[in-house]
């Protein structure tokens, strides 16, 4: 890998972990009688792992996440898309992982499984995502 494929692996890295920080709890959830008790925010250990699971599949696979959300069950969405299938991760509060795989033309649930020790690599394989060359420890 070049130097400027390294800095802008570095920028992209930036630009995930600022958006997993910025996630909010949309006020409504917050205040709505369906929601009101049962949503909080994202914590710190949270959003630190959702971290570590966006830079693994980033630096080993090459996906970046398309969609960084708040979850009613309290924690972090994200979305991965690659070949019309989509990935959708979920880190809990409770420092949990789940992954579901999906086809998004028709609209069928391919995968899911929790996540146990960041490993996502049945996720990959139906998601069709081969390993790339390791971008290195210096990103």
């Amino acid at each position: 890998m070049n130097r400027f494929s390294k800095e802008i692996a570095v920028w992209d890295l930036l630009a995930i972990e600022d958006r997993i920080n910025n996630v909010k709890v949309p006020e409504q959830w917050l205040t709505d009688k369906e929601y009101y008790g049962k949503v909080v925010p994202a914590t710190v250990e949270c959003k630190k792992l959702t971290f570590q699971v966006c830079k693994k599949l980033y630096k080993e696979n090459g996906l970046y996440p398309m969609l960084v959300l708040p979850t009613v069950e309290c924690g972090i969405f994200l979305t991965y898309t690659k070949n019309n299938r989509e990935m959708d991760v979920e880190v809990y509060n409770d420092l949990g992982i789940a992954a579901v795989v999906a086809d998004e033309e028709k609209k069928k649930i391919l995968y899911s499984e929790d996540i146990v020790d960041m490993n996502f690599d049945e996720c990959l394989r139906v998601l069709s995502i081969p390993k790339l060359e390791s971008l290195g420890e210096k990103v």
